[in-house]
């Protein structure tokens, strides 16, 4: 299972205590960015598999909270292991509106880690049928509605090919720019994926 530090997380979550994963992730953040599973899905879409919202809402939160209090998520322990390492400037440098763009931008880059078939949180979510985090992960992130996995495959084309209608529906009714172009045709990009499959014939297979 990789680092054993991720076992307590893992096991966690395949007896459903959610309670002490969210306890494990608040008591050490860092681990948010390591694999729990052997697909090397991290917490976020383990989270989704719960079938519920409010483990995805509250790692989201852990996720909002560490990033802003971490400039750097991957380098922070470096720094901190550092005699240079200096907290009064890092709590400075958290005040400015530039850090808050930064801080903002890094979020989302995290939420768009995919594990090894290239599927972020939001393909997790439309495959395994949890419209309410699908619902939080476009809320906080809506460039994730155009990420492929590595089959070319896009969360709206994922969600056609499980045959999950209402979440299909709520993609197409939000971030209309994201699924049309000015014909109102949809995007090429969603269209297909690579090995030519078209998504109304994944949709048809179910």
């Amino acid at each position: 299972m990789g680092s054993l530090i991720m076992q307590k997380p893992y096991r966690a979550a395949m007896n459903g205590d959610w309670k002490n994963i969210i306890k494990h992730y608040q008591d050490r953040p860092m681990d948010l960015s390591f694999p729990v599973t052997l697909s090397e899905d991290t917490a976020l879409p383990i989270a989704v598999y719960s079938k519920r919202e409010q483990p995805l809402e509250d790692l989201l939160d852990i996720v909002k909270g560490t990033i802003n209090l971490l400039p750097d998520i991957e380098s922070t322990a470096r720094e901190m292991e550092s005699p240079v390492f200096d907290i009064e400037s890092t709590a400075r440098e958290m005040e400015s509106p530039v850090f808050d763009i930064e801080s903002t931008a890094r979020e989302m880059e995290f939420l768009k880690r995919t594990n090894k078939f290239g599927n972020t949180a939001l393909h997790e979510a439309t495959i395994c049928g949890n419209y309410e985090a699908v619902r939080l992960l476009v809320g906080r992130c809506p460039d994730l509605l155009k990420e492929k996995n590595i089959y070319g495959e896009t969360p709206l084309f994922t969600a056609a090919a499980f045959g999950e209608a209402d979440i299909v529906a709520f993609l197409l009714g939000s971030e209309p720019e994201q699924w049309v172009n000015d014909e109102f045709s949809l995007l090429e990009i969603h269209r297909k994926r690579k090995d030519g499959l078209s998504i109304l014939s994944a949709a048809i297979k179910g």
